[in-house]
């Protein structure tokens, strides 16, 4: 927000400036336009009038830089919304394409994708952070531009109000009237301009904890949707791994069962096993051969 601290700081200087400046614009402007003696006083405060303005439209073009600054700022996290729809689309298209290349992979991602946040409610969360600091904006202009009204106010209706009065003296008066009114208010306007410096300070400290707070809300779902995303994609490798393991594994068993020999094979009849019995005829017994494997076969 340092850029509408300086915009603020300008634009305090240069109203100021124009102030002690504006009797010498005017008298210039007078001066060119080769006023009558009978005109002089309704031509000097015609220039004033064109001044007055020039002070209201000055009002209004620090509100709009005011609020182009703000609204910069805000698209930054609008930025980074569209980031995060961008990189949770892009999830959900890998997870497509790897549920078509074997039902292993769809069985892991139909078990852990309904974990990852759909994409429509984390945008629009992000979203509502943006638009409740916009609309704090309208609040936090609130006084400022009520202070703006009061001078326009004041230019529109007492000033020009008390000028007819002034009209209404005598003729020896009334310039001394209308000095005095423009007087007053130039002293309105300076005192307005105090005030309305101060309040946008007051404003640029609000948007500053705005913008900030947007900026907390939008982080917090960002990080919430890639943390779960990556978790997601986390857990699908890791039963991927465990699956395609456990496949490797039982191959492999299979594969050496159907590799193994033995070459002590004997042959039994059927009605020599007991099996009421857990136990089987031993060839080997008492026989003083080693051996590693014996196969019986049944004849």
């Amino acid at each position: 927000m340092s850029s509408i601290k300086t915009l603020l700081t300008v634009t305090a200087i240069v109203l100021t400036i124009e102030a002690v400046v504006m009797e010498m614009d005017i008298f210039l402007e007078l001066k060119d336009s080769g006023a009558s003696e009978i005109s002089i006083i309704e031509n000097y405060l015609n220039a004033y009038r064109r001044q007055n303005m020039k002070n209201i439209e000055k009002y209004d073009a620090t509100f709009d830089k005011f609020a182009m600054l703000y609204e910069n700022q805000l698209q930054t996290i609008q930025m980074q919304n569209d980031l995060l729809r961008d990189h949770m689309q892009q999830t959900e298209d890998e997870l497509d394409l790897l549920e078509l290349i074997s039902e292993m992979n769809k069985l892991c991602v139909s078990k852990y994708r309904n974990n990852i946040p759909v994409i429509s409610v984390a945008v629009e969360g992000i979203t509502t952070c943006i638009t409740k600091a916009k609309e704090r904006l309208t609040t936090a202009l609130a006084t400022p531009k009520q202070i703006r009204d009061n001078l326009q106010a004041y230019y529109k209706s007492t000033f020009e109000s008390n000028i007819r009065n002034c009209y209404k003296t005598k003729n020896d008066s009334a310039l001394f009237c209308i000095t005095q009114e423009v007087t007053n208010s130039r002293k309105f306007t300076n005192s307005n301009k105090h005030k309305f410096d101060t309040e946008m300070d007051v404003a640029l400290f609000q948007a500053n904890g705005q913008v900030k707070i947007a900026s907390d809300c939008a982080f917090q779902i960002y990080y919430n949707s890639t943390t779960a995303t990556a978790g997601v994609k986390s857990n699908i490798r890791r039963c991927l791994q465990i699956l395609g393991s456990e496949r490797n594994s039982s191959s492999e068993f299979a594969l050496k069962s159907e590799d193994s020999t033995c070459d002590n094979i004997q042959a039994v009849t059927a009605n020599a096993f007991d099996f009421s019995t857990i136990s089987v005829p031993n060839t080997l017994y008492r026989s003083n051969r080693t051996v590693n494997c014996l196969l019986l076969k049944v004849v």
